[in-house]
């Protein structure tokens, strides 16, 4: 995780913040926070360090998601118990918890063709195994209606208020159409167990507390459930956050037919497969770009720089799918 230049000291402390660190095993002297998340959780790394993080979020930890990755021979953050914060002047979230802080190096600065083919045979180790019915995850799914929600925040979101993209009502209504269209298409297909936020901010090259060379953090892993087989493959290769080499590039295509045939797809029809999901993955993110750009959180313009990039690749590649969304993003 990337650090700020910024830090809070003891006096300055928020009472959110405060009950956070009084879970520390030692007594800290200044919190550095880490560069902020799309959504509400918030890091922050004490020093003196101590091998943990504190975390202050909407949610409580994803327990039962970190041991059931675990027992899938991934290495996951330890997560303390959490505490119920009353809520205080910052009103960030609910809830406060330590994390086992694995260090910054992401996957983002240094995204190298053998890390990523690492990568991916631990994707298969999870990918292939259904949760337990008593997860609280069991019952979730990457469909079309999740997708037809997200493909809205990109119209509404990104294209209407941050791009100000004046639409007629007819103009509105093709557009749902045709993102509802998408919505569908990115759904079907054969399904998997999947990450959900799969990208190279969201994975760690581990150094110590590394149990075996070249092992890999797997981190914000809270919303893993069932979905298309290519969503999280689509996640990498239209990182938003990094410019992969083209070995890595490279590796991620050769993936789409080898998966694919796998599931008895064709080669052409696995990279349908994986154009849908590719493209709602992409024009989903540029929603949530979009949405925090609105809000002043002006960090995020290279990745939005980025992921409208793919999504002009995704519709040059094969200009038949979607044309109405290309005509959107011409």
């Amino acid at each position: 995780m990337e650090t700020s230049p910024t830090f809070l000291t003891a006096p300055e402390l928020d009472e959110d913040l405060r009950a956070a660190a009084a879970l520390l095993p030692i007594a800290a002297e200044s919190l550095h926070p880490l560069t902020p998340e799309a959504g509400a959780r918030r890091y922050y790394r004490p020093t003196p360090e101590c091998g943990w993080l504190i975390v202050i979020s909407d949610a409580p930890p994803p327990h039962a998601t970190a041991l059931w990755l675990s027992g899938c021979d991934l290495r996951t953050p330890a997560l303390a118990s959490p505490t119920r914060l009353a809520g205080g002047v910052s009103n960030r979230g609910g809830w406060a918890y330590l994390a086992e802080d694995f260090g910054d190096t992401l996957f983002c600065t240094l995204p190298d063709a053998g890390s990523y083919a690492a990568l991916l045979a631990g994707w298969e180790r999870f990918a292939f195994r259904p949760l337990p019915a008593d997860h609280p995850q069991a019952a979730l799914a990457l469909d079309a209606a999740l997708f037809r929600r997200e493909l809205g925040m990109f119209l509404e979101r990104w294209l209407q208020t941050w791009r100000r993209r004046a639409l007629a009502a007819d103009e509105v209504i093709a557009a749902r159409a045709a993102l509802d269209q998408l919505a569908h298409e990115a759904a079907d297909g054969p399904q998997c167990m999947q990450h959900r936020d799969f990208h190279s901010r969201n994975l760690v090259h581990l150094h110590q507390p590394a149990t075996r060379p070249g092992e890999i953090g797997w981190l914000d892993h809270q919303d893993l459930r069932r979905g298309p087989l290519y969503y999280d493959l689509a996640s990498l290769a239209t990182d938003a956050y990094v410019d992969l080499p083209e070995a890595v590039v490279r590796l991620l295509a050769d993936a789409v037919p080898a998966w694919g045939a796998s599931h008895g797809l064709s080669e052409e029809a696995a990279r349908e497969r994986f154009h849908y999901s590719a493209l709602q993955r992409v024009l989903k993110a540029l929603g949530t770009f979009g949405n925090l750009l609105a809000q002043g959180r002006d960090e995020y313009r290279p990745a939005e720089t980025r992921a409208l990039a793919h999504a002009h690749r995704l519709f040059a590649e094969r200009p038949e799918l979607c044309p109405e969304l290309r005509t959107l993003m011409a």
